[in-house]
C-alpha cells in the first residue's frame, strides 16, 4: 500500500484545503484499450489534457468538463439524466481514462463519464477540469484532515 500526503497552505498561510477542496493533478486520454493498442504497435501516443481534479465525495459518479472531450476529439457515446448540484440535466456521456501523476495508481478508465460544466480556476495552478466522484475512490482510502490543511491518499 503506498501513502500520499497533500499538504494545503499556500501562500501567507492561505488555507488552500478550505479555499479550492482537495485537489489532484489529472491527465485524460482516450480509453485504456486505445492507448495500450497504439502502444502494443508502436505508435505515438494520443494526446492527453491535464488539468486538476477535485475530489467530491457527494458525487455518486466523477465527471469531466465537456470541452475537454471536444478538445480530445472524442465523441459521446451516449446521453443520461444526470443529477447535478445545479439540477437534473441531460448530458453527453464518453468514454476515456484519467491518470493522476502524484499517486500510485495505474491509469483508471472512464466508461460513460458524463461530460459537464466542470471547469473553473483554483487558487494555484491549471483550471479544474475533472470532478473525482465515489465510483473512483471506491479504489483507494481518503483522508481529509481539515484541521492541518492536509489530505492523504492511500492506494
Amino acid at each position: 500500500m503506498s501513502k500520499s500526503e497533500f499538504e494545503c497552505t499556500g501562500p501567507n498561510g492561505i488555507d488552500a484545503l478550505l479555499l479550492d477542496g482537495p485537489l489532484l493533478r489529472a491527465e485524460i486520454t482516450v480509453p485504456l484499450q486505445f492507448v495500450r493498442y497504439l502502444h502494443k504497435n508502436h505508435l505515438p501516443a494520443y494526446s492527453v489534457v491535464q488539468g486538476i481534479a477535485q475530489i467530491d465525495t457527494g458525487a455518486a459518479v466523477s465527471a469531466v468538463d465537456a470541452s475537454i472531450f471536444s478538445e480530445l476529439d472524442i465523441p459521446p457515446v451516449n446521453r443520461e439524466m444526470i443529477q447535478t448540484a445545479h439540477g437534473l440535466f441531460e448530458l453527453d456521456c464518453y468514454n476515456a481514462s484519467v491518470s493522476f501523476p502524484q499517486l500510485d495508481l495505474p491509469a483508471m478508465e472512464l466508461a460513460l463519464v458524463p461530460g459537464g460544466h466542470i471547469r473553473a480556476r483554483v487558487s494555484s495552478g491549471p483550471d479544474m477540469i475533472m470532478l473525482i466522484g465515489r465510483d473512483l475512490l471506491q479504489h483507494f482510502t481518503f483522508t481529509y484532515d481539515g484541521p492541518n490543511a492536509r489530505f492523504t491518499i492511500m492506494t
